[in-house]
């Protein structure tokens, strides 16, 4: 039997978030992947959408798919995931790289989360550690861990395209931050690094662009030309220099504005949290006072 090498891949634009959802299958079977799906979320009103997610299940029904696991690169802090609204609607599992529990640990804390909530990674179906094999149908898939920008990154290798999440970005826009709970440049110029060793014509799928107009918004770049010219990070970048330059731009970076909503949804896969004794569902802001602030 031939191994097909060359997945088809459709892109989803989130405008509000700048953020890519992606349908990745093979032609041939109709069995695909999605990857790092996303929900519609109003912060100011905490109004919850499903108009992205449910674009993506109109086209999964179009192209009579059949989708066996949603793919989160990472435990996003700029987006909710609709991965759990995606599994139930398709009756699939979820995966994630084995780094969340990590992500999971810093988000109990931080949120002072409910006494029963699971560290261990098992609201996901599946968790990868870093080299792991898999196929979509005829093509050849594999896990590569790519920390930096969060502890727990990770790139999915299908056939010819690596979905790098916020790995690493379009040539123009460089590469992610790193100063999130258990960032670090130094890892991310490592994991780079290490993307770069893969074939010239890999084609790189990003998790975001920011353009002037939506309509401009591009996703596909390939490892020759990020190793040209990445704004950021060239072949010629030294690690020292990249690490400076990740660490003093970072602090100038404003938090995402969905940080706190974002992570307290997405290690839990993408559900939300149990109704409050008033029958609501709540995400909470911590807040950071004065230290002479009154009891």
């Amino acid at each position: 039997m031939s191994v097909t090498q060359v997945p088809a891949v459709e892109a989803f634009y989130h405008a509000l978030t700048g953020a890519y959802a992606y349908l990745a299958y093979d032609p041939r079977t109709r069995e695909g992947v999605i990857i790092d799906p996303v929900l519609d979320f109003d912060r100011r009103s905490g109004v919850v959408e499903t108009v992205a997610a449910e674009q993506m299940l109109a086209r999964i029904r179009e192209l009579q798919l059949q989708i066996p696991m949603i793919l989160e690169t990472h435990a996003h802090a700029d987006h909710l995931s609709a991965a759990a609204y995606m599994k139930d609607a398709l009756g699939c599992q979820v995966a994630t790289g084995a780094g969340v529990c990590q992500v999971q640990i810093t988000a109990a804390h931080m949120f002072d989360l409910e006494p029963g909530f699971a560290t261990d990674g098992s609201q996901f179906e599946r968790l990868w550690n870093a080299g792991e094999c898999f196929r979509v149908s005829a093509i050849a898939c594999s896990v590569v861990a790519t920390p930096g920008h969060t502890p727990d990154s990770v790139t999915y290798l299908i056939g010819d395209c690596a979905f790098v999440g916020d790995t690493l970005f379009l040539p123009y826009l460089g590469t992610a931050r790193c100063d999130f709970p258990g960032a670090s440049a130094a890892d991310l110029y490592d994991s780079i690094r290490k993307l770069y060793r893969l074939p010239d014509a890999t084609r790189v799928m990003v998790g975001h662009d920011y353009p002037q107009a939506s309509g401009d918004a591009a996703y596909c770049s390939d490892l020759s030309s990020e190793k040209q010219a990445n704004t950021h990070l060239s072949a010629a970048t030294k690690r020292e220099d990249f690490i400076a330059f990740r660490e003093d731009r970072d602090r100038t970076l404003p938090l995402p504005e969905l940080f706190f909503f974002a992570l307290q949804v997405n290690v839990r896969a993408g559900r939300f949290p149990a109704e409050a004794a008033n029958g609501t569902r709540q995400l909470h802001v911590p807040l950071h006072l004065p230290e002479q602030w009154p009891g």
